[in-house]
C-alpha cells in the first residue's frame, strides 16, 4: 500500500513543478486570454469570440444604416437593431471575462496549493 501512495505523491508533486514553471512569469493579460481557450469551456471560447465579431460588423453596418436612413421609420428600425446588437455585443463580452476570471482564480487556487505543498515538504 505503501508503494502506490509514495507513486501518487511523486506524479502530484511532478505536476505540481510542472505548473510552477509554467506560472512562474505571473499573469499576464495574453497568458490569461491563451488560457481562458484551455479551461473548462474552452469549445464556447471560440464560438464567443466569432459571434462577436459577427455583432460588432452588424453593430457597425447598423449605425451606417442610421445615419444614411431617408425616412425616420427605417432610422427607427435600424436603431434598435444597433441597440440590440450592442447589448449582445456587451452580454457575450461579459461571458468571455468571466471565463478568463474563472480561468485566473483556478490558477490561483492551484499556485495556492503548490505553495502549501512546499511549505508542507520544507517542515
Amino acid at each position: 500500500m505503501a508503494s502506490i501512495d509514495e507513486r501518487i505523491r511523486r506524479e502530484l508533486e511532478q505536476d505540481a513543478d510542472l505548473f510552477a514553471e509554467e506560472n512562474a512569469e505571473g499573469a499576464v493579460l495574453p497568458t490569461l486570454v491563451s488560457q481562458a481557450f484551455k479551461g473548462p469551456l474552452r469549445r464556447l471560447i471560440p464560438v464567443a469570440l466569432t459571434l462577436a465579431i459577427s455583432f460588432a460588423i452588424f453593430l457597425a453596418w447598423s449605425i451606417f444604416e442610421v445615419v444614411t436612413a431617408t425616412e425616420v421609420l427605417s432610422a427607427l428600425k435600424w436603431g434598435v437593431w444597433a441597440i440590440l446588437s450592442a447589448l449582445a455585443l456587451v452580454l457575450i463580452e461579459l461571458f468571455t471575462w468571466m471565463q478568463i476570471n474563472r480561468v485566473s482564480t483556478r490558477r490561483e487556487i492551484k499556485l495556492l496549493e503548490v505553495s502549501l505543498r512546499s511549505a508542507n515538504k520544507e517542515t
